[in-house]
């Protein structure tokens, strides 16, 4: 049978408790490396209920029939990562302190700062501050190498293109792994790297509203 058959797409607008017990699995799973993978759970609950609610935060959930297999958070621009989580800074940053995750703490008050992208030439920050952020994308380890990520991403494009007030959308990544991935089967160009004090982060921009 065709998993991609069993699949439906949603955009979320409230997260119950279920949905984000089984979305913060998916998170520690599938992006151990991400700054939301290393906070308490109650932090979390949060920052998905704000991420639901805004309207310049999108967050899309992956069904295999009623099972979540996937998510991805965006953001309309890479500030409202920022701005839009804002009551949450303090908590966020005690949690990480208390857990000992200092480079993680250095690496959020870079991005807070934006020293992470110092070396980017002048365009590439310009195209990266003024377009749509996929901020966070992960499919179930159970699900992955069925096309099910292709089929998720290219999904949520074609929303964006149909409201056409973008023209990229970008995205950051460390592994190479995930970077063949968006280069190879989704056609996205690598225009620089981010500055971490956990690794360089390759920045990645895909077209989706051509001039």
């Amino acid at each position: 049978m065709n998993t991609l058959n069993n699949l439906s797409i949603q955009k979320i607008l409230k997260c119950n408790l279920n949905l984000k017990t089984q979305l913060i699995n998916l998170i520690r799973s599938e992006n151990g490396k991400s700054i939301l993978s290393k906070i308490a759970d109650d932090i979390i609950y949060q920052y998905l209920d704000i991420a639901a609610s805004s309207l310049k935060i999108d967050l899309f959930f992956c069904f295999n029939r009623k099972e979540l297999i996937g998510y991805a958070i965006l953001a309309k621009k890479p500030i409202y990562l920022i701005s839009e989580f804002k009551s949450l800074k303090y908590k966020i940053f005690f949690n990480l302190l208390i857990k000992g995750n200092f480079l993680i703490i250095l690496d959020l008050i870079l991005a807070i700062l934006k020293l992470d992208i110092f070396k980017l030439k002048k365009i590439n920050k310009e195209l990266l501050n003024d377009n749509l952020n996929l901020n966070l994308i992960a499919i179930n380890k159970n699900f992955q190498s069925r096309g099910i990520g292709k089929f998720f991403l290219m999904e949520i494009i074609s929303i964006y293109k149909k409201e056409k007030r973008n023209r990229y959308i970008c995205c950051e990544t460390f592994s190479s792994k995930a970077e063949k991935f968006y280069t190879d089967k989704l056609g996205f160009k690598n225009i620089g790297e981010k500055f971490r004090f956990s690794g360089k982060l390759q920045i990645l921009k895909k077209t989706i509203n051509p001039i």
